[in-house]
């Protein structure tokens, strides 16, 4: 068959193929665990899925951990498999964006160019690059970070408590001492005198330690039809699985984020997506427009971002309706986070 071929086929039966690998639970691909344990944030919906197979001969994919700097002899010592039935790489702690030779980042970028049959796992694709919202994710799939909703049950069918709310600590993108963002720290300027009802945001220290009754607080401010979830240490973060757990639509603040199961999920119709220099510019923005002089550099405006959130309640009520739906098929048990992430790598193996 050739290119233009392929593609034509693909293109005419694409529709079908996607049902069958979403709509049908026998269709969910199986695999091989190659390590004893995995990661510890994987471990537990691996272990006990019931697509995990005895033998590689069985398996659709072999799911192995972990791909970084310190682990690259043990990849490529891996025999070849198909780009079909590839190796699932679980990524950690990889980082192609500040190297010394101890790093082994050239050997890293070859195994990644040259190893078609791997395809890598991780809680945002571009997390090996800080510094380059646009560099080219790592061909694999986008896995739910860790952590799940924890409060009383939430219905998109009740009025929530608040309209936007955000809790958290003031981590101002420096992962491993690289400060890359200051979303956080504009929020905490734009919001340090803001007042509106159903609007809280409220920013600890970085070294803040939670109390009990902070978690009780935080699953109540979950109680909301908007919920930020803002570029911190990294493009990820935890509060994307808890936020989607409580019904409430992400308002994501984060360039370059690659979203969980994207072959399964169009997050347009359940979630608000802001740009970071759109978001730190709309101060000034704000500012050369109204009075005052024009051009001079002012916090980030509050009041922008929220004109960023639909404020109809139909439409409001639809997006986080959305949201429980995806909760309930991809996110709320470690069974259905492994099934979504298995059925996403099938489909990303015929891409």
């Amino acid at each position: 068959m050739t290119k233009l071929m392929r593609n034509v086929f693909l293109v005419c039966v694409w529709p079908q193929m996607h049902a069958l690998l979403v709509g049908n639970s026998v269709s969910t691909p199986k695999f091989y665990m190659m390590d004893r344990s995995l990661d510890e944030m994987y471990t537990n919906g691996f272990q006990s899925h019931p697509a995990r197979v005895g033998t590689l001969d069985e398996a659709d994919f072999a799911v192995t951990c972990c791909f970084n700097g310190r682990s690259l002899q043990k990849f490529a010592s891996l025999p070849r498999r198909s780009k079909a039935k590839p190796y699932l790489v679980i990524v950690r702690g990889l980082r192609l964006d500040r190297c010394s030779k101890e790093d082994n980042c050239e050997s890293a970028r070859e195994l990644i160019e040259q190893r078609d049959d791997f395809m890598y796992v991780n809680f945002d694709l571009r997390d090996h690059n800080c510094k380059d919202d646009d560099a080219p994710p790592l061909r694999g799939v986008t896995m739910t970070p860790p952590k799940w909703y924890d409060g009383s049950p939430l219905s998109a069918l009740q009025d929530p408590k608040y309209f936007m709310t955000f809790r958290g600590r003031l981590t101002d993108g420096s992962w491993m001492g690289f400060v890359s963002q200051h979303v956080r720290a504009q929020l905490q300027k734009a919001f340090a005198d803001f007042r509106s009802d159903g609007v809280v945001v409220e920013l600890f220290d970085r070294k803040h330690k939670y109390k009990p009754e902070d978690r009780v607080t935080y699953n109540e401010m979950l109680n909301t039809s908007y919920a930020l979830v803002p570029h911190g240490d990294g493009r990820w973060n935890y509060r994307f699985s808890e936020v989607v757990g409580a019904c409430a639509i992400p308002v994501v603040i984060a360039d370059g984020l690659t979203l969980p199961f994207e072959e399964l999920i169009d997050w347009r119709g359940a979630a608000v997506f802001l740009q970071e220099e759109t978001w730190a510019r709309s101060g000034s923005l704000a500012r050369s427009t109204g009075a005052g002089a024009a051009g001079q550099t002012s916090p980030p405006d509050a009041s922008f971002l929220l004109s960023q959130l639909p404020r109809d309640p139909a439409q409001i009520r639809k997006m986080r309706q959305r949201v429980c739906e995806i909760n309930d098929k991809y996110f709320a048990t470690a069974e259905k986070r492994i099934t979504a992430l298995l059925q996403s790598a099938a489909i990303r193996a015929l891409q």
